[in-house]
C-alpha cells in the first residue's frame, strides 16, 4: 500500500538525520551503510512476499550482496531479520 511506502521512507529519513545516529556514524561509517542495506533488503523481501514481482528479488539480492560485503557478522543480521 502507498501508506506503508510513505511510512517506510519517513522512518528512513528520520533515522538518517537522527542526532544519535549521526554522532555514532563518525566512529563506524560502515554501520550506516549496513543499516541502509538491511532496510532495503527487508523492504524488498516484504514487498516480494506481497506482490511476487521478480524485480524485487533482484533488489533483495543486491541488498544481500552489499550486506555480506559490508560486515563479516552479517549472519547475525540475517538471523534477526528471519525472526522479525
Amino acid at each position: 500500500s502507498s501508506m506503508g511506502t510513505v511510512f517506510t521512507l519517513l522512518g528512513a529519513l528520520i533515522l538518517a538525520i537522527s542526532p544519535s545516529s549521526v554522532f555514532h556514524s563518525r566512529y563506524a561509517i560502515h554501520e550506516q551503510f549496513l543499516l541502509f542495506c538491511s532496510l532495503w533488503f527487508a523492504f524488498a523481501v516484504y514487498r516480494w512476499a506481497n506482490e511476487y514481482k521478480p524485480g524485487l528479488l533482484l533488489h533483495a539480492g543486491a541488498a544481500l550482496g552489499l550486506i555480506i560485503a559490508t560486515k563479516e557478522t552479517f549472519i547475525i543480521l540475517l538471523f534477526s531479520l528471519f525472526f522479525a
